[in-house]
């Protein structure tokens, strides 16, 4: 363990360093983040109004719970994730991978060292963290209890979720070692977890087993919601914690086993 946090301070080391010499990527990450994030929120209030002033059961101030929470593991995957994963349809191709394979690491850990953290994002993460807080105020003034269970099972669930977001990201970066043209998984990725924002009672009864137990995007941030308010039994915890342990080792060893399949082009990039 002292070995892997070693390099995760060399890639923070670089990666800062980076970022100070492109000091303007901060204003770009600051003001992009900042609309795509009150453009979601606004949407979802003029949802929650033509829909009566609830959503499947939940108030205004519960889906912002639950949209901010997604933000925070996004802005939390986007700074120290993104890169290294969304880099390998990149590295396969201009043949870069030959030196990730070399590294005496798994792949996976090579390709985060062999790229950098988005440490320019860090001010759009500080400030979803705040905006969480606030919705979280709210709720509570709302009359919802902070339970210690709920708030465990909150942050247990949390985590969880980030495994999912990379267990995704896996599934759509992968197929980029058996060919060129399936490197641009990018886009279905931020599809498909932008439906992660809402509670799963949003969808019709098939779409909420499919993301529940096929593609559990509802570990992100509806499940941890629900389990936070009281609404989970304990039998539809352990369920989604053994659905989420099983998607990320399938995962893990899908990326490992297109790995095997990767040729070098031997550009000498």
């Amino acid at each position: 363990m002292r070995h892997y946090w070693n390099i995760f301070k060399q890639v923070a080391i670089v990666s800062t360093n980076n970022m100070l010499i492109y000091r303007a990527n901060l204003i770009f990450f600051f003001v992009f983040e900042s609309f795509f994030l009150f453009a979601n929120l606004a949407g979802l209030s003029m949802g929650i109004e033509f829909a009566g002033g609830s959503l499947a059961g939940w108030t205004l101030n519960e889906v912002y719970f639950v949209a901010m929470l997604y933000q925070v593991g996004h802005q939390l995957f986007t700074t120290f994730f993104l890169s290294g994963l969304f880099h390998v349809g990149w590295f396969v191709w201009s043949g870069r991978m030959d030196y990730v394979l070399l590294k005496p690491l798994h792949p996976l850990i090579g390709m985060h060292t062999a790229s950098e953290f988005i440490i320019s994002n860090l001010p759009n993460l500080i400030i979803n963290m705040v905006l969480f807080g606030i919705c979280g105020y709210r709720v509570y003034s709302d009359g919802a209890e902070f339970t210690i269970s709920g708030t465990l099972g909150l942050i247990a669930f949390f985590i969880l979720g980030i495994g999912i977001r990379y267990g995704i990201a896996l599934w759509v970066v992968s197929p980029a070692f058996f060919a060129e043209k399936l490197a641009e998984g990018e886009d279905a990725y931020w599809s498909l977890l932008s439906l992660a924002k809402y509670p799963t009672g949003v969808f019709p009864r098939m779409m909420q087993n499919l993301f529940t137990f096929i593609l559990p995007v509802a570990t992100v941030a509806a499940i941890p919601s629900k389990i936070f308010f009281g609404k989970s039994s304990w039998q539809e915890i352990l369920m989604q914690i053994g659905v989420t342990i099983i998607f990320v080792m399938a995962s893990i060893s899908f990326f490992s086993f297109s790995a095997k399949r990767y040729q070098s082009v031997n550009t000498g990039a």
